[in-house]
């Protein structure tokens, strides 16, 4: 008979042994995305933005080359550069998660805005549902201000795996954030304001919703509006990120 010692080892190293599959698993996993050839096109972008991207910038409108003519030949090529930044995105997350590779979020960040822009591009194009603009400028200040948790929670609803849940439960349980739009500071979202005007600002005090509203939102909560009743087959024709981050840079001047 084994010695109960003997066996608890054994345990132990069975134990590890899956972990460390699982984890290889993981860490190899495209999450959805098909095997690309080394001198595939999005190669070649993903390069330029790594010579490019700064990710301590929070201004990322110009992230991984949106409008790269490639991307823009077809709807599949659209459809496959949202596929290979997911991609990359969450090989970043799942990084940070196994290897406390600390600035692996802040470059997650810049897969996800790519990704967002083009999802909304797509979903303006003729004959597509559309979702708005106020819904993707919301979505890109989420991603600007929220943290680990609005990048690995946004990444975790598009992959077909389930590589990311661990992470997912760990940062669901961290309170969401958000930014005052004129103080720039970040609070927890629930404690915030939103500008029932638009539904894209938020402020965290009276004050400072007074303050912005003369300095700069009064003309920009006109523009949001007229944006919502555009034409839902119009095409994008500049980055909502831009307007955001014009915005705040009014408003901190």
């Amino acid at each position: 008979m084994p010695s109960s010692k003997k066996s608890r080892g054994r345990q132990k190293r069975t134990k590890k042994a899956k972990a460390e599959a699982a984890e290889k698993k993981i860490t190899e996993c495209t999450h959805g995305c098909p095997e690309l050839p080394t001198d595939h096109v999005l190669h070649d972008i993903h390069r330029l933005f790594k010579e490019q991207y700064n990710p301590d910038t929070p201004n990322m409108s110009s992230a991984l080359g949106i409008h790269h003519p490639w991307i823009h030949e077809h709807l599949d090529n659209i459809k496959l550069a949202i596929s290979f930044w997911i991609s990359c995105g969450a090989k970043c997350i799942v990084d940070f998660h196994f290897k406390n590779a600390t600035g692996n979020v802040k470059w997650a960040r810049g897969y996800a805005f790519a990704v967002a822009m083009l999802e909304h591009f797509v979903k303006k194009l003729p004959g597509c549902e559309t979702g708005g603009d106020a819904k993707i400028m919301n979505q890109l200040n989420n991603l600007i201000c929220g943290g680990d948790r609005a990048v690995t929670l946004f990444f975790a609803k598009r992959i077909p795996c389930r590589c990311l849940d661990e992470k997912k439960a760990e940062v669901k349980a961290q309170p969401k954030m958000g930014e005052c739009y004129h103080c720039m500071n970040n609070f927890e979202f629930a404690a915030l304001m939103k500008c029932k005007g638009c539904n894209i600002a938020h402020y965290c005090k009276k004050e400072c919703q007074a303050a912005h509203w003369q300095l700069v939102h009064k003309e920009a909560c006109k523009r949001f509006k007229k944006e919502l009743r555009q034409s839902n087959s119009e095409q994008v024709t500049d980055l909502p990120t831009q307007r955001i981050m014009c915005e705040k840079k009014s408003s901190s001047a």
